[in-house]
């Protein structure tokens, strides 16, 4: 595949991966008391966490919001910009095998 295969004909970067299933794109959201605020798309292929790093980037918090996540989002640069950006984590517990 090319390195173009993600550009339309106005050469702007499209969020369409390839898997199995076929072609499928990803919806991250952030939303403040249940309203969307910010979202951001990006190809199904691609993994979440630096997604959501980049919305947690775009909004702030100045009063210790907490930050609900999926524990897909979850790793140690995520956690360190939530502390950095002062939101109080709430990620559910791991599934007990």
């Amino acid at each position: 595949m090319s390195s173009d295969a993600n550009k339309n004909k106005n050469n702007q970067e499209q969020s369409i991966g390839r898997s199995k299933e076929g072609l499928t794109t990803k919806l991250h959201l952030c939303c403040i008391s249940s309203c969307p605020v910010v979202f951001r798309l990006s190809p199904g292929n691609s993994h979440d966490a630096p997604e959501g790093r980049k919305l947690i980037e775009s909004i702030y918090s100045k009063n210790n919001n907490y930050l609900v996540m999926d524990r897909t989002y979850e790793n140690n640069k995520t956690l360190d910009l939530d502390k950095a950006y002062m939101f109080c984590t709430v990620v559910p517990p791991k599934k007990k095998s």
